[in-house]
């Protein structure tokens, strides 16, 4: 982490206007919250539930593509099969959980449940980095998101942005991982750690942290 500071501060577009006393700051919350999502239980046992729930959800596409493709989706095949890997199809196994996961994500967003976390969390990066609602908003809703999909939820400001705050944009969309790809690397990594998901969900927490620090650091706010 050191070393990503030091090198984001030697590339920043700016060196007399990084705002230090933002990057301590950010550094401790990034490493309080790496403690907390690593010691304390009850917040294991949480991320723990998401990954039961995704799967479930796994679990209950896998049953419908089996139905609708039989062998192709996972089913059991009408011939003898020498090579169990060979008969992993990933556009009929791993694309159609991509896509339920999607519309699920686009549900929940319809009927303003991930709405009403995003505010919560948005309220809470603009209180402790003071940044801006547009970006605090943006921050918050990439951990649900995609690349694509957060900066459209503030594409009323992004005209009216600051350069490093665009920045910063960009930044924290590239830094977490979108909910529909979050399926796509649980299910590769499913067969390695039965915490896949919990583990990744944990990760893009910490990099809103992250990205919003290194990304002022880069390109500081004038």
């Amino acid at each position: 982490i050191v070393i990503l500071i030091g090198t984001a501060f030697l590339l920043s577009s700016d060196r007399a206007r990084v705002s230090w006393k933002a990057t301590i700051l950010g550094f401790f919350v990034h490493t309080f919250l790496a403690f907390i999502l690593l010691n304390a239980s009850f917040v294991s046992d949480g991320l723990m539930m998401v990954n039961t729930i995704i799967a479930a959800i796994e679990k209950a596409t896998g049953a419908g593509t089996q139905f609708v493709f039989g062998f192709l989706g996972g089913g059991v095949a009408p011939f003898d099969v020498t090579d169990a890997n060979q008969m992993f199809v990933f556009a009929f196994q791993v694309l159609p959980q991509v896509l339920i996961f999607t519309v699920l994500v686009a549900l929940f967003w319809h009927w303003r449940i991930l709405p009403f976390f995003v505010r919560l969390m948005g309220l809470l990066l603009s209180r402790i980095f003071k940044v801006k609602g547009p970006l605090a908003t943006a921050g918050a809703s990439s951990l649900f998101l995609g690349m694509v999909e957060a900066p459209l939820v503030v594409r009323a400001y992004l005209s009216s942005m600051s350069t490093s705050d665009f920045f910063a944009v960009m930044t924290l969309g590239m830094s977490t991982v979108a909910g529909s790809v979050l399926v796509l690397y649980a299910s590769v990594l499913n067969p390695v750690t039965d915490s896949a998901v919990s583990q990744i969900v944990a990760a893009s927490l910490l990099n809103i942290i992250g990205a919003l620090y290194i990304s002022r650091l880069l390109e500081p706010e004038t």
